[in-house]
Formats: structure tokens, sequence, C-alpha cells
């Protein structure tokens, strides 16, 4: 064995097959540097450190439950959907039935631990493949989610918020710290040492071979230092901040489950199934009982970190547990688990998890946009796997060995062959046989005891001065960064003061979260809040949620945002209840929060609210689609269905809302029938604003309600992405073409309507609600207030917020021209 993997296994632990989880933490250490040095030191801040813990606390969890997963063989795709379904449960329980919430948590296990039962019964004992069964799993409980929550949004205690959204708290004297966090520290420090002179005093006693003192004290002098640093980054935030209680939950969890998955019998048959399964079977291994219980854990931990979550968000939603347990898988693997089972550690999916975190952070930092992050991150992934095979394909690679390999002389000794993953899993025997391997150095290093000696004496001679002069390349770095990040931050802002009330610097910084791509008008407000912001002499932070993490992006974008110091937020919600952590945050940085567009809820910290008159679109929707029937068919009664919007967008009720004023009369007195009989808006819902979903639901009403000659006079649309959706599905079935309204004046609509297919469609000039919202940015930075019209309308659950109305106008084929008559890309439409 060389030189370089004695040096290896004396300074890290483990043999060369953990050489990919060492360069993880190298790839980890790197991205942290890079990132520190790109932001300008802004990724090592407090602030940020506790925004990470908090934002991907719930994925590090779900990775540890995976781990075992995936070690043991299966792979769980269910995750995200019982995160989902539980979060609801437990919302919905604490709000109708008003169940403390230390109760809601221990129901929330409950939950998680029955959904682990179902799905480990079949995979454990009726043997079906765990992929399909949490596939099934993925969509029960997604079903379950929508159905429980009516596909809306739960408000969740403040009580319960606290394991998401809270710190511990300050008590004891004022040292400029938190002290708990402290103490803490200090704990994490006596234990390294009590473990490490537990491990020297055990080996002693068993007559292995020691690890010399200098290479045991760079050891510690590397933990304590990670520890003291993390320590007072913790304790040294703003007031009111410390370590998140979610972060804490994950270093008990991650403690434990090392310990369990490490030295006790049940988690060394975790790894005997993934290495052989039908080798541990017959060496006495209960295969089933070990499915069974993998299974379980995971739907465990996957309540649990839906909970955190939920917490985090202050409330429950629909589109909680997307694309999570991608997330999770991603982690593991990047952390070093085989795709094939049977290998694999818990810290290791932490540093993997930390790795994906810590690159999604620093990109949001930079403005890097969501659909570029999930590239890169796409690209992450496929590289640690291709490493894994690569590495079963070479034998045992050291990245250590290979970047100083220039530094080497030949070792004539030939490493031996790694042994086989699991060999022994007699349950009985496996304790003895660790015991055997740590204290026989020929089991260690494949080489004679004598050999062995002699190849740690060279190594000292040779490497200690590589090893020192490396040390102090890296001590170097970390005091360069030390003299960026570990100031202490404990006098920042309170959150007293807001941009309104003292102005800001001409140049400062603003931030806009949107929400993803969905629409024509998302990505034109994207480039002219860029525009308009830029000319005005503002730097600007522009970025959109990703499609398919939505509510997880756009908090993750806002607390980047705050961070960075951005003194006002203008925030576009992707989910109006999920927002009101990232909210408080910014309103405790002294930022001044804008809801554009959609009226961000239950918080008292959103300072302003632009948008057009949403009840009064409703109204004109409701009137256009009753002058369209009436223009084709002078009297009712006529034939409609209703669409709304998605229910965790505040502006889907105010929009049907509007409509239902003017067509409400009209059901009542029958001349307009409803032919499905679905009038209600949880009926009507359209998740996500997604033509998909719209589309399928078009299409089951034609074919439930009109059958044969039946008719359909004109169908209620809330904007025109939805529109054009109904009326593909209505030209499908072969149906004459309804009376459609929409909204929003997209390009593609605009031609329908011009081609006498759509009818109407509401222009609300996306130009002139930017060009607002910069104005009221313009304001705040001269401390002055910004232009309000309406301070009674908009009660958002937790305050009446001023707003800014805009009117919007009715577009239809005979106004079009002169509705269009200013946007020189629309009016070409109209000759």
């Amino acid at each position: 064995m060389s030189r370089i993997t004695d040096l290896q296994k004396n300074l890290f632990g483990g043999t060369t097959s953990n050489a990919r989880q060492f360069g993880m933490i190298s790839t980890l250490v790197a991205i942290v540097l890079l990132f520190q040095i790109w932001t300008d030191g802004l990724t090592l801040t407090s602030g940020n450190l506790i925004a990470v813990v908090s934002q991907y606390s719930y994925i590090l969890i779900l990775a540890i439950g995976m781990l075992m997963v995936i070690v043991a063989g299966h792979i769980d795709l269910s995750v995200g959907s019982v995160a989902a379904f539980t979060g609801i449960v437990v919302a919905k329980a604490m709000q109708e039935y008003d169940l403390p919430w230390p109760l809601g948590i221990a129901l929330g296990l409950l939950v998680g631990a029955a959904i682990g039962a179902w799905q480990g019964f079949w995979v454990a004992y009726i043997g079906v493949p765990a992929f399909i069964v949490t596939l099934a799993g993925m969509l029960l409980f997604r079903g379950g989610n929508q159905y429980i929550g009516n596909a809306d949004t739960v408000p969740v205690p403040e009580g319960f918020r606290k394991i998401g959204a809270g710190f511990l708290p300050e008590v004891g004297p004022d040292t400029g710290y938190n002290n708990l966090t402290l103490l803490l520290g200090v704990a994490a420090c006596a234990g390294v040492l009590w473990r490490e002179w537990q491990a020297r005093r055990t080996r002693r006693e068993m007559n292995a071979d020691l690890a010399p003192l200098w290479v045991t004290g760079i050891r510690l002098a590397v933990m304590f230092g990670v520890i003291v640093f993390a320590t007072l980054r913790f304790a040294g935030g703003r007031i009111g901040t410390s370590l998140p209680i979610s972060g804490i939950i994950l270093i008990v969890l991650v403690l434990a489950y090392s310990h369990y998955t490490r030295n006790t019998i049940g988690g060394r048959h975790i790894y005997a199934v993934g290495g052989n399964a039908r080798a541990a079977e017959l060496s006495g291994v209960k295969l089933k009982r070990v499915n069974f219980l993998v299974m379980m854990n995971m739907s465990v931990l996957a309540a649990l970190a839906g909970m955190i979550f939920v917490a985090r968000s202050s409330a429950s939603g629909p589109q909680d547990g997307l694309s999570w347990e991608l997330d999770a898988i991603a982690a593991v693997f990047i952390g070093g688990a085989a795709v094939s089972g049977g290998l694999g550690t818990v810290s290791g999916s932490i540093v993997g998890g930390l790795v994906m975190a810590l690159l999604n952070n620093g990109l949001q930092l930079e403005g890097v946009g969501s659909d570029m992050v999930q590239i890169i991150k796409g690209l992450v992934l496929l590289l640690a796997v291709a490493f894994d095979v690569y590495n079963k394909r070479q034998g045992r690679f050291s990245v250590i060995g290979a970047l100083t390999r220039p530094f080497r002389r030949d070792d004539p000794a030939a490493p031996a062959p790694p042994a086989a993953p699991n060999s022994d899993v007699d349950k009985a025997g496996i304790r003895a046989d660790r015991r055997a391997r740590i204290s026989s150095p020929a089991a260690l290093d494949g080489t004679p005891h004598s050999r062995n000696q002699h190849t740690v004496r060279r190594a000292n001679s040779t490497m200690r001065t590589l090893v020192i002069r490396s040390i102090a390349a890296v001590g170097a770095a970390a005091l360069l960064t030390l003299g960026t990040a570990c100031s202490n931050e404990r006098e920042g802002s309170t959150g007293s003061d807001s941009a309104d009330a003292k102005g800001f610097a001409k140049d400062a910084l603003i931030g806009v979260a949107l929400p993803a791509k969905t629409s024509e008008n998302w990505v034109l407000a994207g480039d002219l809040f860029t525009d308009g912001l830029k000319e005005s002499g503002f730097k600007a932070d522009v970025q959109y949620a990703g499609a398919s993490t939505t509510v997880a992006d756009q908090q993750a974008q806002i607390s980047s945002m705050v961070t960075k110091g951005a003194k006002v937020i203008v925030i576009g919600a992707t989910d109006a209840s999920q927002l009101a952590t990232q909210v408080k945050q910014a309103k405790d940085e002294g930022a001044t929060v804008i809801a554009y567009d959609r009226l961000i809820t239950n918080t008292p910290d959103v300072d302003y609210y632009i948008a057009f008159d949403n009840f009064k679109v409703g109204q004109l929707q409701g009137q256009a689609l009753i002058d369209g029937m009436k223009a084709k068919k002078a009297k009712g009664p006529w034939t409609i269905e209703l669409f709304s919007g998605s229910p965790d967008d505040n502006n889907s009720k105010v929009f049907f809302d509007g409509a239902m004023e003017v067509l409400k009369p009209l059901i009542d007195k029958g001349d307009i029938v409803v032919g499905s009989g679905q009038t209600d808006i949880k009926q009507t819902a359209t998740q996500g604003w997604k033509a998909e979903n719209a589309q399928q639901r078009m299409d089951s009403l034609l074919t439930s309600a009109y059958g044969g000659k039946k008719t359909l006079d004109g169908v209620l649309s809330p904007n025109d992405t939805l529109a054009r959706a109904i009326l593909t599905s209505v030209k499908g079935a072969g149906k004459p073409v309804p009376v459609v309204t929409g909204q929003d004046s997209e390009v593609e609509s605009v031609k329908s309507i011009m081609a006498g297919e759509q009818y109407s469609t509401i222009n609300k000039d996306t130009r002139k609600l930017v060009a607002e919202t910069v104005n009221m940015v313009k304001a705040l930075q001269k401390g002055d207030k910004p232009s309000i019209n309406d301070t009674k309308s908009y009660d958002n659950g937790k305050k009446v917020v001023p707003s800014y109305l805009l009117p919007p106008v009715i577009v239809t084929k005979e106004n079009a021209a002169e509705a269009y008559a200013n946007d020189p890309k629309l009016a070409a439409l109209t000759k």
C-alpha cells in the first residue's frame, strides 16, 4: 500500500474505497472557497449559513433515510408525496380540530410510520419491487394531499413553525454571541476529543498500529477549526437568530444514524443485504425484516422533513414535496453511495447534500437563473455516478494519490485487491470479525505487518513536509476566509427601520423574485424589471422559480437576495401563503417588500401591493362571456362551464368572485346553465395554472356532459394560456367553438381573437405595471412614501396592505386595434 494511502487513512480514517467520499469533501471545500471569493465574502456570512441550513435541512434529512434505502438495494420515489401528505394532514388537524402543535408533530410521525409500514409490507412480504411500490405511493399520496387540502394552502400555528423557522433562544449574559450555540460548539469539540481518545485507546489495547501523534494533532486541529468556525458563525448572526432548530434536529439524526449504520448489528445487516441479499439470508439475516424497516424508516423521516418544510413555509401547500425525491437521491449518490447498493455512509450523503445545497446557494447569490442551476446540478449528478462506474472498473482509486503522484516514489509493495464488501455477514460473528480486521495489520493493508510498519515510518519522514506545507497553504486560505467571514454580525439591522423611512443609495441592489416561466406575462415582466431598474441606476437581481420545485426555489432566492443586502424585494409569489418566513427575514434586515400582482398572505411584514384591479378583471370577464354568447344567440338559456386559476394563487379567488358577481344572478334566474353543475371554486380550480390540467378537465367535461347534440355556448377561462388549452380540447372533440374568455393579452391569444376563435382577453399592460413598480422603488430610494390608491380592499389575513391598483381593459376583436395602439408588437397582430 502506498504511503499516500497510509497517510489518507491516518488522517481521515477508512480505506481507499472511501476515496470518492474524500473527493467530495474536497469538492465541498472548493465550492465554498470559490463562492466565498466569487460573492465577495457573502457565502460564509452568518446570515447566509443560517439560511442554507434552514433551507436545505429537510433535504438532508431525506438523504439520511434514502441512504439506507439505496444501500439496501432499493429506491424510494414517494418521499416527496409522503412529506406533502403528512404536512397537509398535520396542518388540517391543527387548524380544524385545534390539535396542540406538539401532538401535531407526534401525529405526523405516526402517519409516516403507517405509510412506511404499508409500503414496507408490499416490498418485504409481497415481493413487489420498491420502485413500483413507491411509484404507486408517489401518485397515491400526492392525490391524498390534493384531496385533503382541496388543492389549497393551510396555515400552521406559530408554535409549530419553530421546528422549521425557529432558533436557539438568547440566554445568559451578553457575550455578543448566542450562548447556547457556543455551548453546543464546546460540547462538539469535547465529543471529538473523547472519540479520538477512545479510538486510540482501543487500538492500543488490541496491539494495532497507531497513527503518529502529529497526524492525530493535525486531524484534531482541522476538526476543531471547522467546529469553532461554524460555532462562531451560527452564534454571531443577527440578534434573534442562531443555529436553527431544524439544524439541531439534523445534527441529532446524523449522529444517531451514523452510529446505527456503523456500530450496530441492524445497521450492518442493511449493508449485508445490499451487498449480497442471498448470502446475507443464508447467513441468518432476516431479509424481510430488514427491507420492511428500511422502507418504514424512510417514510418516518419523510414525514419529519415534510413537517419541517411546512413549519418554515408557515403553511402546507399543494406543491410541497415536488421533486424532493430527486434531490435526496442525488445527495446520496454524490456522497459516495454505489448505484448497485451495499456501499455508502450517512456522512457521505450529508456531504453530497451540502455540495448540492452550497452549489445552489452560491449560484443564486450570483443571480444565476433557476434553469441554469438545474442544468449544473444535473451535470454534477451525472459526473458523480460516472465516477462510481469508473471506480468499479479501475479497482481502488485514490483521488489524493492521483493528485500527489508526482511526489511519490515507486512503492514495491503492490496493493492487495479490495475485499468483497459485506463478505462476512454472520450475525453472531460480525463484531468479532470487525475486531479481527481492526487488530490485524495484514487484514487492514493486505501486506505483512513488518512491511506495513516500515511503510508508515517511511511515510512519516518523506511525507511530513508535504503535508505540513499543504496544511500551511490551507491555513493561509482559511485565514483569508476568516478575515472576511468571521466578523460578528450581531449589531446588524433588527428590522426597526424600513427602506421607505430612511431611503438608500441610488445604486442599491433591488431583488425581484418571480414565479416559473409558465406564461409570456412573467417572462416579459422579468425583462422589463431588468431593464427598468438598471436604467434607473439600481442593481437588479431578477430570478425565476424553477419549474418543479417552485415554492422552495423562491424561498431560497428571496433569502439570497436578503443576504446580498437588497433594499427592496419585489415578489410575484409562487404560493402567496408560504413566504411568511422569508418576508419576515427581509423585514428584519431592513428591506421593503412589495407584493407584485399576487398578494402575499398570512404575514404582517409585506409593505405594499401593486397589481391591476383583479376583482374588476373578473367582472369584465363575466360580462364579456355574456356579451359574446348574446352575439351568437340572442336569448338564453346559455350553457357554460367555469374554470378558475390555481388555488394557491390568491388572485384566483378574486378573479372568480368578480366574474360570479356578474354571472350568478343569471344562473339563479335560469338564463345561464352550468352543464356539469360544477360551480364551486374547488371544483373549477386549475392546479398550477397548467394548460394540461385545464385541457384534461375540459376533455372530461365534454365526454360526461356534452354527448350527442348538446352544445356548449361559453367557457369562463381565467387567463389566455388556459383559454387556448380549452379551445384545443373543444376542437379535438369536434364540437363547435364556444365563447371563451381570457386574460393577459398573450401573443397567441391575440392571434386567436383576430382569427375569431378565442372571444376576449384582458389587457393588463405589463409594461405599465412594471413601470409603476419601479416608480415605487424610486420613491423608496428617496425616503418618500410611494403612491397608493387603495387602503381598504386587500386584507392578507394579518393586515390591510396599502395597494396601488391599475385599471384593466377588456379586449375583443372589435376594439383590439385601439387597445393595443401603443404596443407595437400586439398592434401589428390586429392589422
